[in-house]
Protein backbone atom coordinates (compact mmCIF):
# COMPACT_ATOMS: atom_id res chain seq x y z
CA UNK A 1 0.00 0.00 0.00
CA UNK A 2 1.19 3.54 -1.00
CA UNK A 3 0.53 6.00 1.16
CA UNK A 4 0.27 9.91 0.25
CA UNK A 5 0.15 13.18 2.50
CA UNK A 6 -3.47 14.69 2.29
CA UNK A 7 -4.05 17.61 -0.12
CA UNK A 8 -4.46 20.84 1.13
CA UNK A 9 -7.87 21.07 0.43
CA UNK A 10 -8.48 17.87 2.22
CA UNK A 11 -6.53 18.91 5.73
CA UNK A 12 -8.20 22.31 5.88
CA UNK A 13 -11.58 20.31 5.87
CA UNK A 14 -10.46 18.20 8.54
CA UNK A 15 -9.06 21.01 10.94
CA UNK A 16 -12.57 22.79 10.02
CA UNK A 17 -14.71 20.29 10.86
CA UNK A 18 -12.49 19.37 14.37
CA UNK A 19 -13.24 22.93 15.67
CA UNK A 20 -9.79 23.08 16.28
CA UNK A 21 -10.05 20.73 18.99
CA UNK A 22 -7.58 17.11 19.22
CA UNK A 23 -10.19 14.17 19.04
CA UNK A 24 -7.94 11.76 21.43
CA UNK A 25 -9.50 11.94 24.96
CA UNK A 26 -8.36 14.35 27.43
CA UNK A 27 -5.99 16.31 24.64
CA UNK A 28 -6.49 19.89 24.93
CA UNK A 29 -4.23 21.42 22.64
CA UNK A 30 -5.50 23.34 19.91
CA UNK A 31 -4.49 21.82 16.67
CA UNK A 32 -3.85 25.39 14.46
CA UNK A 33 -1.64 27.66 17.43
CA UNK A 34 -4.02 30.65 16.56
CA UNK A 35 -1.68 33.30 17.25
CA UNK A 36 1.62 32.11 15.30
CA UNK A 37 -0.52 30.06 12.89
CA UNK A 38 1.77 27.34 13.67
CA UNK A 39 0.33 23.31 13.23
CA UNK A 40 0.41 21.75 15.99
CA UNK A 41 -1.76 18.54 15.09
CA UNK A 42 -1.11 15.68 13.22
CA UNK A 43 -3.49 13.97 11.25
CA UNK A 44 -3.98 10.03 11.24
CA UNK A 45 -6.55 7.66 9.75
CA UNK A 46 -8.12 5.03 12.50
CA UNK A 47 -9.41 1.41 11.36
CA UNK A 48 -10.10 -1.80 12.72
CA UNK A 49 -7.70 -4.39 12.73
CA UNK A 50 -10.28 -6.66 10.61
CA UNK A 51 -11.28 -5.06 7.10
CA UNK A 52 -15.07 -4.51 8.29
CA UNK A 53 -14.17 -3.28 11.75
CA UNK A 54 -16.11 -0.20 13.10
CA UNK A 55 -13.67 2.67 13.05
Amino acid sequence: MILTAPRDKTKKRLFAVSGNKCYFPNCNTPLVDLESGTVTGEICHIKGKKPDSPR
